[in-house]
């Protein structure tokens, strides 16, 4: 089974994120699996400096009602276990999806983990094209939040 797993915010869910999902389903394929982790308001307080507008239970149930979501996970922060829990067997296929924004940036960094153990872990990285003119920041700035 193919197992496409992202990890995001999902902060005031929008038309950039519904793409990424929608992609990873088409990666998926009809017998794959989409695995979205969530990630968790400590995690988003730690890395961005700020709160979330919208709880973490609140994001989750968003992006769990979600038809193209296979299942929707908190993600704590601990990469390493997380994508250990995501993997499967070693005869699954597995994909880690971010969007393209992430390209210039050391998204292992932000995650935790080396590009050689998420290879370990059975994982090809693919980055997918960011949605331009569409974020959670650039939301919260246009509705005064």
């Amino acid at each position: 089974m193919r197992r496409v797993v992202t990890i995001g915010t999902f902060d005031l869910l929008h038309q950039g994120h519904l793409n990424l999902l929608h992609i990873c389903a088409k990666l998926a394929g009809k017998d794959g699996v989409v695995l979205v982790g969530v990630n968790g308001d400590e995690f988003v307080n730690k890395f961005k400096g700020r709160a979330p507008v919208q709880d973490e239970g609140t994001r989750t149930a968003l992006v769990d009602a979600l038809k193209v979501v296979g299942a929707t996970y908190l993600h704590d922060g601990d990469t390493d276990d997380f994508l250990y829990r995501m993997r499967g067997d070693f005869t699954d296929q597995n994909f880690l999806v971010i969007g393209s924004d992430w390209a210039a940036k050391d998204y292992y960094a932000q995650l935790g983990v080396t590009r050689e153990r998420v290879r370990c872990l059975g994982y090809t990285l693919l980055y997918v094209d960011y949605t331009k003119g569409v974020s959670s920041t650039a939301l919260r700035t246009k509705e005064n939040l």
